[in-house]
């Protein structure tokens, strides 16, 4: 028995080590990319938008490097903050989900293709500001546990806090809206203990009128986009802004000229395009059904560590004893069906299907680490196993690695092409 626990020991730090050998290879790789498209790469220009033209939406951190630009290499600047802020969420992350659920549950989720792996496996998602809004998101959570475990403590400080987090994710980018929802309905727990939910409905309401406003007036005009163009090209003269063909009437979209700005696009290039030109590109997307049926696949791949969870650790009991008056019972199911409105008006549906499920994913940590379930019996057996004998780790190491380094979910596909594909490094080794 004790070898066995040895056994399981080394194997779990063996399966770590593969892990972080993994992310390097994948981080490496993504580098090289990032490098060759740069700065017309859509992460590269999605990070340039800035006040240049005005106040736009997204535009704080474009503005941030434009004032760096002449003390430092921005591409470098962009590629160890990004690296910086993945493995501070991951370590951050992995503490917190370790201390609250058993080891397989954490190997689980680690592997998943559409929780942190997600940033690395998808080239084109790397230096993206997607990882900034969820580790912000996963900071609220934390301060909302915090008020809700903290009765006797004022909830000023945490709501502010909570706040400002909010607000300057938004600058950054307005997903915000969506996978904020459910850290304040946690809030709201909070300040319903104090008999205080009225405050808490007031706020709510000012902070979404005031960000759909934001959003809606300061989506950014043809202007400005040229203003912001003409700035970053004094820096960055091969940068491109070619308006995206595929917002050009359908009789155009074929020829010559149009083909080639399509190829000189890039996230600069959306800024004036108003939104019944997206849903008409985006309709043909909910027409095809390889497009549409891989998406819904991978949303099903996506949830199974979540399915994974609350079987193993009852989760809604946690939700029905912690989110307890009807109104704010109403609020969280809204709120978990917020994130997908942005899949549905998005061709993205990568992106906002892993967003959605870290955001997920914290909130059942969340619930865990405020009203904590026992592990199901199932689930302890098979820890047990997992401990006792070399064949079952061999066996649930196995299949962790098939469903965690078998596939990739890709953030944004062309039409008639899968949201599900190869693993990188399984598709280097067929090749």
């Amino acid at each position: 028995m004790e070898d066995s626990r040895r056994f399981g020991s080394v194997s779990i730090k063996g399966f770590i080590l593969f892990y972080a050998l993994y992310c390097i290879l994948l981080i490496k790789a993504s580098i090289t990319t990032f490098l060759r498209y740069f700065p017309n790469g859509y992460s590269a220009s999605e990070l340039f938008i800035s006040y240049s033209g005005g106040f736009i939406r997204r535009g704080l951190i474009g503005t941030i490097l434009y004032a760096l630009f002449p003390y430092v290499s921005l591409q470098y600047l962009i590629i160890v903050g990004y690296i910086t802020v993945f493995v501070v969420f991951l370590v951050a992350s992995y503490r917190s989900l370790s201390k609250n659920f058993d080891i397989l549950t954490v190997l689980f989720i680690l592997s998943s293709p559409a929780y942190f792996l997600f940033h690395l496996k998808v080239s084109s998602v790397f230096a993206r500001k997607d990882i900034l809004i969820q580790f912000f998101v996963f900071i609220s959570y934390g301060i909302a546990v915090w008020s809700v475990l903290n009765e006797k403590r004022k909830i000023l400080w945490p709501t502010l806090l909570l706040l400002s987090l909010y607000i300057v994710s938004f600058l950054i980018h307005e997903m915000t809206l969506f996978y904020f929802p459910l850290p304040f309905a946690l809030l709201g727990v909070a300040f319903q203990r104090r008999n205080k939910l009225l405050h808490w409905v007031i706020i709510g309401a000012v902070v979404v009128s005031a960000s759909l406003a934001v959003a809606y007036l300061f989506g950014g005009t043809i202007a400005q986009r040229s203003a912001i163009c003409a700035a970053w090209q004094r820096h960055y003269p091969t940068l491109s802004c070619a308006p995206p063909p595929e917002y050009a009437p359908p009789a155009q979209q074929n020829s010559p000229d149009f083909v080639q700005l399509g190829a000189a696009a890039n996230a600069i290039s959306y800024i004036g395009a108003n939104l019944a030109d997206n849903i008409r590109y985006i309709i043909p997307y909910y027409q095809n059904p390889v497009t549409l049926g891989s998406a819904l696949y991978g949303v099903l791949l996506a949830l199974l560590p979540l399915a994974f969870i609350c079987a193993g650790y009852n989760s809604l009991r946690s939700i029905k004893i912690v989110v307890s008056s009807l109104m704010l019972r109403i609020f969280f199911w809204i709120a978990v069906c917020i994130p997908w409105a942005l899949a549905l008006i998005a061709n993205d549906f990568g992106r906002h299907t892993s967003s959605a499920c870290l955001s997920y994913l914290f909130f059942l940590l969340s619930m865990q680490r405020i009203a904590p379930q026992p592990c199901q019996d199932w689930l302890r057996k098979l820890n047990a196993r997992f401990e006792s004998s070399s064949r079952y780790q061999w066996i649930i190491l196995s299949v962790l690695l098939i469903y965690g380094f078998g596939w990739m979910l890709n953030h944004w596909v062309p039409i008639g092409k899968s949201f599900i594909s190869l693993d990188p490094l399984v598709h280097a080794i067929l090749r």
